[in-house]
């Protein structure tokens, strides 16, 4: 069982607070396509979750303004971002952005992408001494307080380890869950939370791709709906991680899979305030 340890509490203590968090799309979609960009999302101006190409999105400055970064998991359209968004800072002298990911996830990234083959090591080379890219090993269940938010790693199920985020505000609670298909104990942590006010959930595939999506654990739009009956919230649910060429089934297939929910689904630079 996977226990959300004290993330309630420590929000909480971020209640006095009257500013509210903008959750801002970078990227959401499942693959390139012109105006489309993979995944990652702005939290306050000073945090990435995953970080795609839509990384591109951020000006230099925004980019020296990052504090850290939550990566889900370690495939090329959550990460890719993350290598250029490194050469920026370097190049500027920015200091170490906190990289964090699960264990396995940090390996991958150091043995298949900073390795000086690929990409440079920028979880050793730095201005001053110091490391571009600094990791933090994330747990799941275990809370990270921000300044105005508290982010908890949930569980997932994909093709290699991965996990989503719970962010908690004093005002909204926002679940983002990665890249994912069914997942049991990821449904047991949303039921956990004392509220969830949004829903950032991937469908990849449509339904006449069952078999695909079952086979790369990616949704579509029956399976989803299917496993929405296991949610005792009502959230609004916002829809991401659409391949390119797919959209359009996608859309048409959730007027039916998805009937009675408050859904839609995402665009670049949409905006959340949490």
């Amino acid at each position: 069982m996977v226990t959300i340890r004290g993330a309630t509490q420590r929000a909480a203590r971020v209640a006095h607070q009257e500013t509210r968090m903008e959750f801002r799309v970078l990227g959401c979609s499942g693959g390139l396509s012109r105006g489309g960009h993979t995944t990652a999302f702005s939290l306050g101006g000073h945090t990435l979750i995953d970080a795609g190409t839509g990384v591109g999105r951020l000006s230099i400055e925004e980019m020296q303004g990052l504090q850290r970064v939550f990566i889900t998991h370690a495939h090329l359209d959550h990460v890719a971002g993350l290598a250029f968004l490194a050469d920026t800072r370097f190049a500027s002298g920015a200091p170490p952005l906190a990289v964090h990911a699960r264990a396995s996830v940090l390996r991958t990234l150091r043995k298949h992408l900073f390795n000086w083959q690929l990409w440079p090591d920028f979880m050793r080379l730095g201005p001053e001494a110091q490391p571009t890219l600094e990791p933090h090993r994330i747990h799941i269940g275990r809370s990270i307080a921000l300044s105005e938010a508290v982010v908890t790693p949930l569980p997932a199920r994909h093709t290699v380890p991965a996990c989503g985020y719970a962010v908690e505000t004093p005002r909204a609670t926002l679940v983002y869950s990665g890249d994912t298909t069914a997942c049991r104990d990821f449904w047991r942590a949303l039921n956990r939370l004392p509220r969830l006010d949004h829903l950032v959930i991937e469908i990849a595939y449509g339904d006449e791709q069952e078999a695909l999506g079952h086979a790369a654990r990616h949704y579509t739009p029956a399976v989803l709906g299917e496993q929405l009956q296991r949610l005792r919230h009502r959230p609004c649910i916002h829809l991401m991680h659409h391949k390119p060429g797919r959209g359009e089934h996608i859309v048409a297939q959730c007027k039916q899979a998805l009937a009675g929910w408050d859904y839609r689904h995402l665009e670049g630079d949409d905006r959340l305030m949490l």
